[in-house]
Formats: structure tokens, C-alpha cells, sequence
């Protein structure tokens, strides 16, 4: 037999290797729960710099500057901003690729900027197609009185730097010339243009209506101006500075003059669109009316 004082020898080692091994695995599951708490961060992180980079596409081609559409080929503009949640930034580059295609990248930072992410997406001009028969294209009838005078000769306004004159088209295109009355102007002596008047059948509602990529409905949408209907426009003209234009006034068409009395408006082309019967009296400025 051992001596008792063996057997308690024995005992107290045993004690101490289970103690180790408690240890240990206490040890391995505190590392555990950390590794794990680390991953559920990166995940976050790597999300939160999703998040930032996609929001910062979103928000370029939502809320695209048009300052963009001036960018000569393979030229780049910069652009910046944050999330509302204050969980990320982002940074991002504009570049024209061609005449209609834009490259868009942004990196986004998550908050603790421990992660970035990088995304790029194609963004394409939808560049409005009108079939332009004439100085005047008209499905109906159609009026002319008065001093009006209608020229279908491409003439570039003094001081503008403008393309080389194109040729000269009809004076007014028109699917039935029956339509057409005048008043004081004999033998269409208002009328210029090569010819003065031009019969095409293939004037439809479609002339209209369908502008390449675009319909009327997405023109109607892209108005700067809306105008309820009936409306009569009296003493409009341009709002601002010498750099800058008041966008918001409401009769503020932009400056077409040379020299410009506002030079801030003189690259301001509001899209106008009137609901119904619309006149004017007094003013100036340019535009697409609609």
C-alpha cells in the first residue's frame, strides 16, 4: 500500500491540471466571444462604408449638376457629402466618358473609418430627340397676324459665340396646308424659308408627343417653370448678380441679351411648361417653352 501521504500528493495535482483546464477554456471562450465581437465590428464597418459609398451614387445621379454636362471628354469633377445618420462619408470623382456617357465612383468611409468601399456605376444622358421640320411645325391650323414673321434662314445673334449656320429649312411644316390663314401678308410675305411652306404627311401626334428616349409626360416633368393654365406673362426678366442667377423668381427666364443685363442668367434655360392658354406681354428672356 502507499503511504497517505502519497495519495493526497496525488490529489493536489490533479486538482491543479483541472484548474488548468478550466482556465484554458474559460481563456478560449473569452477569445471566442472576442473574435466574434471583432467580426460583428468589421461587419458593420464594411456596411456602414456600403452604405456610404451607394448613398453617394444615389445622391450624384438624383440630384445631378449640370455643370457636369459641360465637362469635355475624359474631364472629371469632384464631389463630396455625408449620411444623415452621421454613420459614414463619402468622396467621389465625375468623369465624361463620350458626349452621352458619364463614369460615376465614389468611396465611402464608415464612421470609425476603420473601413472604405469603393463602387463605380455608368450613367447615361438621355439626350431629347425633336424632329424639327421647320421654323413653325404644326399638325393644326394655324394664324399668322399681326407683325409676326416666321424665318426658317439659321442666323447666329450678334455677339454669340455660336456652331456654323446650318441650312436653311421651311418656313413652316405643316401636314395640311389648308390651315393656314393669314392677315396682311399676301402671298405669304411673312413666311420665309426654303420652301416658305411644306406640306409632310408624316407629321403625326408622335412629332409631338415622342422626343427619342423621351415622352411628353418625362417633359413635362423636367419643367423648372410651371405655370397654371391661362396664364398671362407681363414684364418678365432676368434675376441676379453678375455670377449668379435667382433661379426661383418665378418670371426669371434668363438673360438672352448681348451684352447680358444679369451675365449671372445668360446660361440660364429654364424649361417652361403652361398648363393651358398662355400669353405675353412685355419682357424677355429664353428658354424651351412647352
Amino acid at each position: 500500500m502507499r503511504p497517505r501521504a502519497e495519495q493526497r500528493g496525488f490529489a493536489l495535482a490533479v486538482s491543479i491540471f483541472a484548474l488548468v483546464i478550466i482556465a484554458a477554456l474559460i481563456t478560449g471562450i473569452f477569445f471566442a466571444a472576442r473574435q466574434e465581437m471583432k467580426m460583428g465590428e468589421n461587419s458593420l464597418s464594411a456596411q456602414q462604408a456600403f452604405n456610404a459609398a451607394d448613398a453617394g451614387i444615389s445622391n450624384a445621379i438624383a440630384n445631378w449638376d449640370m455643370g457636369w454636362n459641360n465637362l469635355a471628354t475624359n474631364g472629371t469633377a469632384t464631389f463630396n457629402g455625408s449620411l444623415p445618420s452621421g454613420t459614414g462619408t463619402y468622396s467621389g470623382t465625375v468623369q465624361r466618358l463620350n458626349p452621352q456617357l458619364f463614369f460615376v465612383q465614389v468611396t465611402g468611409t464608415a464612421q470609425n473609418s476603420l473601413a472604405t468601399r469603393t463602387l463605380g456605376a455608368l450613367s447615361r444622358l438621355l439626350i431629347m430627340q425633336i424632329s424639327i421640320k421647320g421654323a413653325v411645325t404644326t399638325q393644326g391650323s394655324l394664324t399668322i397676324g399681326g407683325s409676326a414673321f416666321i424665318d426658317g434662314v439659321d442666323t447666329s445673334p450678334s455677339g454669340w459665340a455660336c456652331p456654323a449656320t446650318s441650312d436653311t429649312m421651311p418656313g413652316i411644316a405643316t401636314g395640311d396646308s389648308a390651315g393656314i390663314t393669314t392677315s396682311g401678308c399676301s402671298n405669304y410675305s411673312c413666311v420665309q424659308g426654303s420652301p416658305k411652306i411644306l406640306n409632310d404627311t408624316s407629321i403625326t401626334d408622335s412629332t409631338f408627343l415622342k422626343f427619342g428616349d423621351l415622352n411628353w409626360n418625362s417633359l413635362v416633368a423636367m419643367a423648372t417653370k410651371v405655370y397654371s393654365s391661362s396664364y398671362q406673362a407681363s414684364d418678365f426678366a432676368p434675376v441676379g448678380t453678375a455670377t449668379t442667377c435667382t433661379t426661383s423668381v418665378q418670371d426669371n427666364w434668363g438673360d438672352p441679351m448681348v451684352p447680358a443685363s444679369v451675365p449671372g442668367c445668360s446660361n440660364y434655360f429654364p424649361i417652361i411648361y403652361v398648363n393651358g392658354d398662355f400669353s405675353a406681354q412685355g419682357g424677355y428672356g429664353q428658354g424651351i417653352l412647352i
